[in-house]
């Protein structure tokens, strides 16, 4: 029987020890890879994203961050627009009117994770197709600081603020399907970033891998299917 599953994938500020695993796209027990089904989305940015103090230009700063993901395999494209997006995650009720998006949290970040996390993506699929339904980026400016940094970053400064394109590179990873990658810290997928950290910003070949792997095959253009209940 097909259900709706939803897992929260963060990046950390620290790396808890667990087992690795080298490729960061995620399957189904029936073998079906987690992707959408649908060759572009609609991606909003709540108005809580702008804020000229710590994120000037934020559209052509997350632009940035969702294009790398362009043009590999048959991944969709995100296309970036405003609004509002409500409540974080998937909306049974609203089915195929949810809204994937970005949120930023000023304070009273809605998830409770183990560790310290930079932002958590909420995403909801079919447990069986591996369809995805909703990807929801939230970021934790409450406890954490941000701004956009040069492209050399900020290196051993352990006060240094987290680079904006760098953390939602990685997020956008998260709203494609990718999981975590603990095996290769030069990937953007790496669980963990460090304050002034700007190489996520690149995919590299495990990254493109990963994302090739899961949109091996092409899109079929029909928009998903909601399952009952």
């Amino acid at each position: 029987m097909r259900t709706l599953m939803t897992s929260a994938l963060a990046l950390a500020l620290t790396l808890a020890p667990t087992a690795g695993d080298a490729r960061s796209d995620q399957y189904t027990q029936r073998g079906e890879p987690v992707r959408w089904h649908r060759a572009a989305l609609p991606f909003v940015l709540d108005p809580s994203v702008t804020d000229a103090a710590t994120l000037p230009r934020p559209l052509e700063v997350i632009e940035r961050a969702a294009g790398v993901w362009r043009g590999i395999a048959n991944a969709p494209r995100l296309n970036l627009v405003a609004g509002s997006l409500g409540p974080p995650g998937y909306d049974p009720v609203r089915r195929e009117n949810n809204v994937s998006g970005i949120t930023v949290y000023r304070s009273g970040f809605p998830v409770r994770m183990e560790r310290p996390v930079l932002a958590v993506t909420l995403v909801t699929r079919d447990s069986a197709t591996g369809e995805i339904y909703d990807a929801d980026i939230l970021v934790d400016a409450w406890r954490n600081r941000f701004a956009v940094l040069t492209a050399a970053g900020i290196t051993g400064d352990a006060n240094a603020p987290n680079d904006w394109q760098n953390v939602l590179t990685h997020e956008f990873g998260h709203a494609l399907g990718l999981t975590e990658d603990f095996d290769h810290n030069d990937a953007t997928m790496y669980p963990a970033s460090l304050p002034g950290e700007v190489r996520k910003r690149d995919l590299d070949g495990e990254d493109r891998a990963s994302i090739a792997g899961a949109y091996a095959a092409a899109i079929d253009g029909q928009g998903p299917v909601y399952p009952a209940g």
